[in-house]
């Protein structure tokens, strides 16, 4: 059921509306840089075409585009969008949910309905909600069929399969990705090493994301910090921390890194130094173990609002660094209270989520307090 939105956030709304209103139009923003404003007449898989304001047209291919913005005229779409890319999901979901629904759906351009059908379902990834995705993805592709996101809808979807461990889908849905070519292709290689991650073929997903890591074709540039990331992630599975490390700083020096592999990077350096920490006793182990938490607590201080699944599991993971603290009895009562901190903060800002379960059971199930 969609939350009703406050007065004071119906104002804020309103406020975001009339800012978008000043900057009212479509527009184009290629992989070169340049942002071409205008009006968009076209809008499918075979590219894009620009009415220009001074007259005359230009047109795009879809290897050339970056992002397409089609304005959605409609002030709820027009706040829904700002709150999406402002990285606020929860807010832009429930405002999507309205403007997805047919009594409001009609009153938005034809060509706007397929970007916020996209944006409502990178919500739900973004939330963490794998089933909603699925219905969502799988509906997108049934309803828009000449879309030109349909190569990124299935990307998504992939995503989507694995959050919900739908293993087989996600990997058929992907070997249509290679059959497409190009930047698909290789997304499509890469999705199968985290299909192939997630089910425990380590050494499989690893081959997967070297043959990303190794193409020397220029799209797979924003590709390859992913890629160094699942690599990362196969290593420590194996227990090889120190490799482990190595490849997520490849992946945190990267220019074309992602807020979301950002985020994921710190972890598994978290992870490697918690797990070194476990093996070795006094004060080294004490050392381990504090900047395991501190690596942890970078992702919840930089990427919380874009990234607020992951900022969760690094709050509970800091905990746990705090808990195993504990055990040096010269500080036991503080690291006991930053612990119970990290839980607390975990149960009351990421309701809902498996970590917010897994902290609550850590306190011993009697409340946050």
């Amino acid at each position: 059921m969609r939350r009703k939105l406050g007065r004071s956030a119906r104002i804020a709304f309103v406020l975001v509306a009339l800012g978008a209103w000043a900057e009212a139009g479509d527009y184009v923003i290629t992989r070169k840089g340049e942002k071409h404003t205008g009006r968009i007449t076209k809008d499918d898989a075979n590219g894009v075409d620009l009415n220009l304001p001074a007259g005359g047209k230009m047109s795009f291919r879809n290897q050339e585009i970056k992002e397409v913005y089609i304005h959605p005229v409609n002030p709820t779409a027009i706040n829904a969008v700002q709150s999406f890319k402002a990285g606020s999901y929860e807010t832009a979901l429930n405002l999507l949910d309205e403007c997805v629904a047919p009594e409001l759906e009609k009153d938005i351009p034809g060509m706007a309905r397929p970007y916020l059908h996209f944006y409502r379902s990178e919500c739900q990834l973004r939330l963490a909600r794998f089933d909603d995705a699925v219905a969502s993805l799988e509906n997108f592709r049934k309803n828009f069929k000449t879309s030109r996101l349909l190569p990124d809808v299935s990307m998504k979807l992939v995503e989507a399969y694995l959050g919900a461990k739908k293993y087989k889908e996600a990997d058929t849905v992907a070997a249509e990705l290679e059959k497409i070519g190009g930047v698909h292709e290789l997304y499509g290689i890469l999705l199968r090493g985290d299909s192939a991650f997630a089910q425990g073929r380590y050494d499989e997903a690893y081959e997967r994301y070297g043959k990303v890591t190794a193409s020397g074709e220029d799209f797979a540039k924003m590709l390859k910090p992913k890629a160094f990331l699942g690599q990362a992630r196969c290593l420590i599975a194996r227990d090889k921390t120190g490799k482990a490390q190595e490849m997520a700083m490849k992946a945190l020096e990267d220019r074309e890194a992602t807020d979301e592999v950002m985020a994921g990077a710190h972890l598994i350096v978290g992870h490697s130094l918690l797990i070194e920490g476990r093996k070795l006793s006094g004060e080294q182990a004490r050392e381990k173990l504090l900047d395991a938490a501190l690596e942890f607590l970078r992702v919840p201080v930089l990427y919380s609002e874009s990234q607020p699944s992951l900022a969760a599991e690094a709050l509970f993971h800091a905990g746990e660094c705090f808990r195993q603290l504990a055990d040096f009895k010269d500080l036991q009562a503080t690291y006991l209270k930053r612990s119970r901190e990290m839980y607390n903060t975990v149960i009351q800002h990421y309701k809902g989520t498996k970590w917010a379960k897994m902290a609550q059971e850590k306190i011993g199930g009697a409340g946050a307090t």
